[in-house]
């Protein structure tokens, strides 16, 4: 039987999640809140993620996690966005441009926010809502 949509959206973004958290698995630093952010148009890609402990913000480097499996991370974020995007356009569906996952790694529980702006008509690009989000986030404390 085929996959409907939903369940394949929803393999990849469990994917996602689970990329993210086995770069972090072997540091004794439990985290409270995974954040990640993606942002996909024609002409550009953009993955990052961040962390909540406590009442502090975190990320990778902060982390103790290496380079090279921050590269991997991105890389593969990156990857799964991109099959995002086509398993949309192959369900004849327009794909949202920007993705704002929340994973509360107490309670196992997952929240998403999607958006069709493509921030052509913006000043700002995704490093910059990026880091909007981090400061909102930080000073939701």
């Amino acid at each position: 039987m085929a996959k409907i949509f939903e369940n394949i959206f929803m393999e990849i973004q469990e994917r996602i999640i689970s990329t993210c958290l086995e770069a972090i698995e072997d540091n004794s630093i439990n985290v409270d809140k995974t954040f990640i952010y993606a942002f996909w148009s024609e002409s550009q890609i953009f993955f990052n993620v961040f962390f909540k402990k406590d009442k502090s913000v975190l990320h990778y480097e902060d982390l103790g996690v290496s380079e090279n499996i921050i590269v991997q991370v991105f890389d593969l974020g990156m990857d799964d966005i991109v099959e995002i995007s086509e398993l949309y356009k192959d369900h004849n569906k327009i794909p949202p441009n920007q993705y704002k996952l929340i994973y509360d790694n107490q309670t196992h529980s997952f929240d998403s926010d999607y958006s069709y702006d493509d921030l052509k008509k913006s000043k700002d690009g995704p490093l910059d809502i990026f880091m909007n989000w981090i400061d909102e986030i930080a000073s939701d404390n």
